[in-house]
Parts: structure tokens; C-alpha cells; sequence
């Protein structure tokens, strides 16, 4: 987790008290560890080489001793959820606006995904007919994302592909369960039912 700067190969004086510009980088031989510094943020130390780019889909903080830290213990940790590190960063990027990662050690922008699922999915079928949405996979749908991270469309609404927020069911129908993603999931209130809001998760008699 430490590195020195002197240059054993370039070595121009035997003097360790030879502090001028000409050889402050230049000295052949440490005299004490206290010369050696710490590796700095976003980077890596072996053996006392010079610092190396942290790699990507990781974040190494001050001392790490390897490229790809798996803990607080080893300088480091994977890149968080919702967010990706490209290699020597020192901090998380946010996932894009309506793009999020479920898992961490995102390495590039491509890592993150359509928070709402592929839109295609529902090329050719009528979203307002339960019927015509039988055999899709909906594995990825029905959620949006809050700060890149992947959370299920709230009661009260559908999270339809492509779009960023969840929409509200409309006025006259609801929505009493998580994961909904086309307003064929807003069912008509009963007769007599109040239910006259948008977004209404939950009836009353």
C-alpha cells in the first residue's frame, strides 16, 4: 500500500541528504520507510512500485494493495449498485437518468440498464388487455429506478417500458400490488366504490 518515487534506474547521486530538483526523483536506495508514501485514492501499490490505475468496476481508496478490492480491508471495494467505476476512479458515477444496475462492479456507462425493462417487449400487444400481455417474460418489468437502483412500480401505478416514472392508474381504478407495468393492471373500481383519485393502490366500500 506504499510506493516511492526515487528512480533506481535513473540513480545521479549516492548522497541521501541531496534533496535538490536534479535528484529528489533520482536517488538510488530508500534510507528509511519514512520515504516511502502512501498510495494515493483511485489507485494501487505492490512491492513498492509506482501507483497503478485501480481497475475498472472497483473503487481502491488510500493503501490499497491490489487492483481489484474486494473489502474495506483491502483498500477497497466493488463499484456500488446503481452506479459504475471506470478504471483509476475515485468515485462512483450514478447510472444514468432512467437507467440503473442491479449488481455491483459496473465497470462502464453500457452496464447500465433500462430501468423499466425493454420497451419491445410489448411491441404488437394492446397494454390495456390483460389477454393480449399473456406469455410475455416479465421478469425485468415492472420496476423503475430511484438514485440507479432498481425498485418495484409502487401500488396505485404501472411502470410501462421506456418510461421513466411510474404512471398513476387513472381515476376509477386501482392497482393493489407492486411489479405492474400496463395499465391493463388497473382494474375498475366496484360500483359504488370511492375511487376517485389518481394512483388509488387500495379502494373503499
Amino acid at each position: 500500500g506504499t510506493y516511492s518515487d526515487w528512480d533506481p534506474y535513473q540513480g545521479s547521486t549516492s548522497d541521501p541528504n541531496d534533496f535538490t530538483d536534479a535528484y529528489k526523483y533520482t536517488y538510488v536506495g530508500l534510507t528509511s520507510a519514512d520515504l516511502c508514501k502512501t498510495c494515493p485514492a483511485g489507485k494501487y501499490c505492490q512491492g513498492g512500485e509506482a501507483p497503478l490505475d485501480c481497475s475498472a468496476g472497483y473503487i481502491c481508496e488510500s493503501g490499497a494493495t491490489t487492483a481489484t478490492p474486494e473489502s474495506t480491508s483491502s483498500g477497497g471495494t466493488p463499484c456500488p449498485t446503481g452506479h459504475y467505476c471506470e478504471a483509476g476512479t475515485i468515485l462512483p458515477t450514478k447510472c444514468p437518468e432512467g437507467k440503473g444496475r442491479a449488481t455491483p462492479g459496473g465497470q462502464a456507462e453500457s452496464d447500465c440498464v433500462e430501468c423499466t425493462g425493454d420497451p419491445t417487449v410489448l411491441n404488437g400487444r394492446d397494454t390495456t388487455k390483460l389477454e393480449d400481455l399473456i406469455g410475455i417474460d416479465d421478469s425485468k418489468l415492472g420496476r423503475f429506478c430511484r438514485s440507479g437502483n432498481f425498485e418495484p412500480c409502487p401500488r396505485g401505478m404501472y411502470c410501462q417500458p421506456g418510461n421513466t416514472d411510474p404512471t398513476p392508474c387513472p381515476s376509477g381504478t386501482y392497482n393493489d400490488q407492486e411489479g405492474k407495468y400496463a395499465i391493463a393492471h388497473c382494474t375498475k373500481c366496484p360500483d359504488g366504490a370511492l375511487c376517485d383519485q389518481d394512483g388509488t393502490a387500495y379502494y373503499t366500500d
